[in-house]
């Protein structure tokens, strides 16, 4: 028995030991929101030490501004448990404006260890007199050893190691998610749009009166991954990774895309394509894993030659992200995305 329970005990602590988020969604608070701001309720949560930006809390036992499912900003279920919370990404292009929410880990990362990170994120259904409904991209994830800090409601002027590509807008909950291997004993997690709003891309996505990029975030998760992550050397002898969605035979709604290329200068499949018999104006975007664009184009007979700042890149697993116009019989004309994955092998 003494042997078990050392067995045990010593599990218990390799556990404990581990990095982990605190108050995953939100669940547990000092006590029910009653107005908006009170991001302080929600043990282990804050907003990066800014003196003026206040993400919101939401309960569905808050009161006034702070209950749900109706918010000023839009109408949401929370995605698990009782509790969301709800930040301003944006407001309008070029007043960088922000709000940030961050945590700190139980447990500093390890440095060289790969973890798997995700979240659940909507901007709900906007009302008639909500000040929500813009969009944006470039929601970021930032670690950092010490807590970053945000002056009034200035963005952080800091790279996010993990950056979603291509423009997050859904009126249902949907998952983002990363890998990440730590290269620092990072104790803080900031999640935000990082950076001015030079280089974003912040439109309407909504009708009527829009002024913030407004989400509302649950569910988060992290965890090690204990296999290594290796590039794929062959396509004919290993299958790339497949997206849900997406045909791993390179088979997407409107275009045919190669889930490999090889840009070795033989003239054989140096370029990276997308294939349309009725689609001719689209713009292509491809990112690394950090979700760095690498390359972008609006010019169609343009493809990606796996070169990146001039240099060539790494072979490697990349995402692209394909946005267009189409007329649909039933609705007019339509903007669509198409995403998936390319490997790269040189």
């Amino acid at each position: 028995m003494r042997s078990l329970f050392s067995i045990a005990s010593f599990v218990l602590l390799a556990l404990s030991a581990q990095a982990q988020l605190v108050n995953k969604s939100f669940e547990n608070s000092n006590t029910w929101p009653t107005q908006l701001g009170q991001y302080l309720l929600v043990n282990g949560w804050s907003n990066a030490a800014s003196a003026t930006a206040d993400p919101d809390y939401y309960h569905v036992l808050g009161t006034s501004a702070a209950d749900l499912p109706e918010t000023p900003f839009a109408i949401v279920e929370a995605y698990k448990g009782d509790a969301i919370m709800g930040f301003i990404a944006t407001g309008e292009k070029f007043t960088n404006q922000r709000e940030y929410i961050n945590t700190k880990f139980t447990n500093p990362l390890v440095v060289g260890k790969k973890y798997h990170i995700s979240f659940k994120i909507t901007n709900g259904t906007k009302t008639a007199v909500s000040t929500s409904g813009l969009s944006t991209d470039n929601l970021g994830l930032l670690f950092t050893v010490d807590e970053a800090t945000q002056v009034g409601t200035s963005p952080i002027l800091m790279t996010p190691q993990l950056v979603h590509p291509g423009v997050v807008y859904s009126r249902e909950w949907i998952q983002i998610e990363f890998d990440f291997v730590a290269d620092q004993p990072y104790n803080y997690m900031t999640l935000g749009v990082f950076g001015t709003d030079d280089d974003k891309n912040i439109t309407a996505a909504e009708p009527s009166t829009s002024l913030y990029a407004y989400y509302f975030v649950d569910d988060f998760f992290m965890s090690p991954v204990s296999t290594p992550d290796r590039p794929i050397e062959d396509p004919k002898e290993k299958n790339p990774p497949v997206i849900p969605g997406i045909d791993p035979n390179g088979l997407v709604e409107d275009f045919q895309v190669p889930n490999a290329f090889t840009p070795n200068n033989d003239g054989v499949n140096d370029v990276f394509f997308p294939v349309s018999d009725k689609i001719e104006v689209y713009t292509l975007s491809v990112f690394n894993r950090w979700g760095e664009r690498v390359f972008y184009s609006e010019d169609p007979t343009l493809g990606w030659d796996g070169t990146f700042r001039g240099l060539p890149a790494c072979s490697d697993t990349y995402a692209w992200e394909i946005s267009y116009t189409i007329y649909e019989d039933s609705v007019g004309f339509v903007n669509k995305n198409q995403k998936g994955i390319v490997t790269m092998i040189r």
